[in-house]
């Protein structure tokens, strides 16, 4: 990995660490456990030269919440990014949503929807030649019985420490991916882009919590990414 963009995701797994710690909901940090699955993908995703850069918003429980990379279905993390790197359980999970890394045998919605987009344009290096991804806030939020927490879902106190920090964290990682264009996968993350200055595209965001993001990312996506890299 790039010094640069080591020193940065090392900062940044030490301050999710410190939130997760102080945050009134259950709460998983990938880049604490499964440090080296996204350490395999970092070292490939990011890089000088890249035009654009996707912003999404949190892991989903199958998709980062498993295997640390972002938008992370193992299917396509293991097939397409040519990833499968070592995934511990912290002693934190909870029984009702274990962390079983690559044996997780639910793909993310999300992930497949993302990664069939990169990989209509290419193979995985042909993609991170042109663009990378970026989550928002790398944590993941659950109920008591393991359901998915959206990031605006939270309290108005956590949502304050979570916001502050990853803020913070996405304009510092805009300025070192020298990226030309932004997109924003989603309302949230759209509205974050713009709260540190970028004027990003808007895509649907891939969960099947939006009922519109399914068609999108079949039939307009790979279009529309096509006609952001040549203006990039």
């Amino acid at each position: 990995m790039n010094t640069e963009y080591d020193v940065f995701f090392k900062d940044l797994r030490r301050e999710m660490e410190r939130i997760r710690r102080s945050i009134s909901v259950i709460c998983y940090n990938p880049l604490d456990y499964a440090w080296d699955s996204f350490s395999a993908f970092a070292s490939a995703a990011y890089r000088k030269g890249q035009k654009v850069m996707f912003i999404g918003m949190n892991p989903g429980p199958d998709g980062m919440g498993q295997t640390g990379i972002p938008f992370g279905a193992v299917g396509p993390v293991r097939d397409y990014l040519g990833i499968c790197g070592r995934v511990s359980s912290p002693d934190y999970a909870i029984e009702a949503k274990p962390v079983l890394g690559f044996s997780a045998k639910k793909n993310e919605p999300s992930g497949l929807l993302f990664w069939s987009l990169a990989r209509k344009y290419g193979d995985r290096d042909s993609f991170f030649r042109v663009a990378s991804v970026y989550t928002y806030c790398p944590l993941l939020f659950l109920t008591e019985n393991g359901g998915n927490i959206a990031l605006a879902e939270l309290n108005v106190d956590d949502r304050k420490l979570v916001e502050e920090t990853c803020t913070a964290f996405l304009r510092r990682f805009s300025g070192i991916s020298g990226a030309k264009s932004f997109i924003a996968l989603g309302r949230y993350a759209e509205s974050k882009a713009k709260e540190i200055g970028l004027s990003p595209y808007y895509f649907q965001h891939p969960s099947p919590r939006n009922p519109k993001g399914r068609t999108f990312w079949e039939n307009e996506a790979f279009d529309d990414f096509m006609e952001i890299l040549d203006e990039g």
